[in-house]
C-alpha cells in the first residue's frame, strides 16, 4: 500500500474458495458492523464477481481501516486497502 495524502481508502475483499458465503457474511457483519442483509449482499457479490469494495474510508480513518483489515486477515478473509 502506497501512502498518498488526501485520497480515500477502499477496503476491497476478495473471494477465496475455502470461505463459504455464510462464513463470509458473518465475518463481514462482525468486522464492519453491517446488518446481516448488507453483509450477505456483499458476500454474494464477492463470491460471484471475485472481489468487492465493501467500504470506503476517509484519510483520517486510516487506523480504523487498518484495524478492520487485521480482523479480516485474522479470519482468513483476503482483503486489501487501496487508495482511490
Amino acid at each position: 500500500m502506497v501512502s498518498k495524502k488526501g485520497k480515500n481508502i477502499a477496503l476491497v475483499v476478495y473471494d477465496h474458495e475455502f470461505n463459504s458465503m455464510p462464513y463470509l457474511t458473518e465475518v463481514l457483519r462482525m468486522a464492519l458492523g453491517y446488518h446481516i442483509t448488507q453483509a450477505g449482499n456483499c458476500a454474494h457479490i464477492i463470491t460471484n464477481v471475485g472481489k468487492y469494495r465493501v467500504k470506503v474510508f476517509k484519510p483520517k480513518e486510516m487506523e480504523k481501516a487498518k484495524a478492520i483489515l487485521e480482523i479480516l486477515s485474522a479470519q482468513e478473509v483476503p482483503a486489501e486497502l487501496l487508495f482511490i
